[in-house]
């Protein structure tokens, strides 16, 4: 009785066995599927170029984005803010070439309207920064005549002052700087766009930062006595708290002499940050 049990029951199993296969493989399938959608769906952590980008340690962001990259997928979820990450870290790191590459990239690839304008902002200013001031002036133009950068007008508008400047139409440069005093306050550092406008394109050394004015205006003299060309620059937040008062060394057209005085201040004790 037993035996005949067991062999009735064993012979069910066998004969569910296509099925359980079918169903053990289809699973199978459905948990790959789902572990290759999990970048795309919940997006890529982006925190690690985002930390060496905000402190400008360039080199290092770029080392991240890129080892990121190569392991995502067309699709993945902050695909294009990664690239706009590269962008504009090797920008600042002086390799114009390939951020022209990457800011291309975004224009031609992106599905949406997401990091596109940044990166038509940024892609004519690796020409302007190339020295090629009349492209980079026709891509700015397009850009105001288009308005379509309603967001970014002032800083458009601060660019298409540089190239005038550096074209020597002075004219036409104190009419854009009339627009800008006209029609917008004095840029904030956190406004959005600060990390492509790069007033004058130069980098400085911070010392020193300081709720007190006093504090800062005695460390800037402390730094001109020792033969540094320091001075003071006043910061407040857009929402008007929390102003500071920071001290900078230089301004420099090459991120290399930034570094130099950096490592010069950082051995006499300074808590040196290079900004761009």
């Amino acid at each position: 009785m037993n035996h005949r049990y067991r062999l009735k029951y064993t012979g069910k199993i066998y004969g569910r066995a296509p099925f359980l296969f079918a169903l053990t493989a289809l699973s199978a399938g459905v948990f790959l599927f789902v572990i290759w959608l999990i970048p795309a769906v919940c997006g890529m952590n982006l925190d690690k170029p985002k930390y060496y980008f905000l402190k400008g340690d360039y080199k290092q962001a770029i080392k991240e984005g890129e080892r990121m990259l190569a392991h995502a997928s067309k699709d993945s979820r902050g695909l294009n803010e990664l690239y706009y990450i590269l962008g504009v870290s090797y920008m600042k790191d002086g390799n114009l070439l390939r951020a022209s590459d990457i800011f291309e990239i975004i224009l031609r690839e992106s599905r949406g309207s997401e990091f596109r304008t940044e990166a038509e902002i940024g892609l004519a200013d690796t020409y302007f920064l190339r020295g090629d001031y009349a492209t980079a002036e026709k891509h700015y133009k397009q850009m105001e005549e288009r308005r379509a950068y309603a967001r970014f007008a002032d800083g458009i508008y601060y660019r298409l002052k540089r190239c005038a400047e550096k074209k020597g139409d002075n004219a036409t440069a104190a009419a854009y700087a009339a627009k800008i005093s006209k029609n917008f306050p004095p840029p904030a550092e956190d406004n959005g766009l600060d990390v492509l406008r790069n007033p004058g394109f130069f980098y400085t050394v911070q010392a020193g930062s300081f709720s007190r004015q006093a504090n800062a205006n005695d460390l800037k003299e402390e730094l001109v006595g020792k033969g540094y060309d320091a001075y003071v620059e006043k910061y407040q937040k857009p929402d008007g708290e929390n102003i500071l008062f920071r001290v900078k060394v230089g301004r420099f057209n090459d991120r290399g002499q930034a570094e130099e005085s950096a490592k010069k201040l950082s051995k006499e004790g300074y808590p040196i940050r290079i900004c761009p």
